[in-house]
């Protein structure tokens, strides 16, 4: 597919997600170390229209289930089935016709597969599928849009800062947080997993308002087909200008 196509539809995605916000859900999730363990410690969602976080961890769960703090890590299986039940009644509840955006949930050992797997691994009856279609990778639709080098690697972390995002507040990786669950710090990685859904939820109205930074070429954006040639001038400030004098001085010639 032309890069011209492929962008084409990439903003199509974005204007759906634009106008209706209520059938789009963000979604993050923390896990232990991949090879070490398959603990699910938090998985937060957020709809776009009420912009309101939900999150399903292990801390909480222990809480509702009357298990003290220094006794999760001996309750984790118990506690981690609770919690993947309720995540699965909240999918029944909302997975009807509406999308995920996540970051990168599309393999076996991270995304919605490892939480399938996870549940079935833990005996939870019937866990619900979210299938690829009902998935939009916020990675893959950025890259899209603006090219596969709209920014360096680890692509999150990077385009956070070249926005100007503060990763100081509350964000962790993906191994601090593997690290934080081997030390019982179950809070902090509910605020990490949490802040990432506002700092996708950052990249999203960035990207609408074209206001998002990247360090693509113009090339990298738009490819080199007439078309996408055609679409880069018209991006520019001045086009709409350019275009109402020579109406204007076609109009006139031409009464």
């Amino acid at each position: 597919m032309s890069r011209y196509k492929v962008r084409k539809q990439a903003l199509e995605t974005l204007s759906n997600i634009e106008n209706n916000p209520q059938n789009y859900y963000l979604i993050h999730y923390a896990c232990g170390n991949f090879r070490e363990e398959n603990t699910i410690s938090v998985i937060a969602v957020m709809n776009l229209k009420k912009q309101v976080s939900t999150s399903f961890s292990i801390k909480k769960t222990a809480e509702d289930l009357n298990i003290n703090p220094q006794d999760i890590s001996k309750n984790t299986l118990k506690i981690q089935k609770e919690m993947l039940e309720s995540f699965n009644e909240f999918l029944i509840q909302n997975v009807k016709n509406v999308k995920w955006i996540n970051w990168n949930m599309q393999s076996d050992k991270f995304g919605f597969e490892a939480i399938q797997h996870q549940s079935k691994v833990l005996n939870i009856k019937n866990p619900v599928t979210v299938s690829n279609s009902e998935q939009i990778n916020l990675s893959h639709l950025l890259s899209d849009i603006y090219g596969p080098n709209f920014i360096d690697d680890p692509k999150m972390e990077k385009l956070a800062e070249y926005n100007d995002i503060d990763l100081s507040y509350e964000f962790k990786n993906g191994k601090e947080e593997a690290k934080l669950l081997n030390e019982g710090k179950y809070t902090d990685i509910s605020l990490s997993t949490i802040r990432k859904l506002t700092i996708f939820n950052i990249f999203l109205e960035k990207a609408i308002n074209n206001k998002l930074k990247v360090k693509s070429k113009w090339t990298d954006i738009y490819g080199w087909s007439p078309q996408g040639i055609y679409n880069a001038i018209k991006d520019k400030w001045w086009f709409a200008i350019l275009t109402f004098i020579l109406g204007t001085l076609i109009g006139h010639f031409f009464k």
